[in-house]
């Protein structure tokens, strides 16, 4: 499996009616504007939701945790439902910044079990290869998703510091 889809590949999955259902996330997320629903509202990939990265990839926590800690398993996979993500879905995550934020959401979303791909070039690649752009909320019924526990992949600020 590649963890990252090419704007083509993702139109060919997209339109594949014998392949796996596709949900797209817009993980639009920067330092500087980390709320980023206003420009998924302006125009966004069709049919994709989107995903507020500081309140459904990461939790609120104590200034040890670092910036984005991460969120408590049954939180995520109450998003993921939200989403409308089903097991057996083929999710992709783009942003439109270097794919920082979307491979959050591909990080977090492997660990629990979820087939999950970034889209290689993000927005940018989309639009750039010519693939159009829809506006406006897009309302998806619930998903029945299931997330796994998983401790692979995590250090806690004692053991990072470790590396230093």
């Amino acid at each position: 499996m590649t963890n990252l889809l090419s704007p083509g590949a993702l139109r060919r999955l997209i339109d594949d009616a014998n392949g796996p259902a596709v949900r797209l996330l817009d993980v639009r997320w920067r330092l500087d504007k980390p709320d980023g629903r206003a420009a998924y509202l302006e125009g966004h990939l069709p049919g994709a939701v989107y995903v507020d990265l500081d309140r459904q990839l990461a939790r609120a926590g104590e200034p040890r945790e670092g910036r984005h800690p991460l969120p408590r398993v049954a939180d995520l996979q109450e998003a993921l439902r939200s989403w409308g993500v089903n097991d057996g879905n083929v999710v992709v995550a783009y942003d439109d910044v270097k794919s920082m934020a979307a491979a959050r959401a591909w990080w977090l979303l492997r660990r629990g079990g979820i087939d999950v791909r970034v889209l290689d070039g993000g927005l940018r690649g989309w639009t750039a290869a010519g693939f159009p752009l829809e506006t406006g909320e897009v309302g998806v019924p619930l998903g029945s998703a299931t997330l796994r526990e998983s401790e692979h992949g995590t250090l806690t600020i004692e053991e990072s510091a470790r590396f230093a």
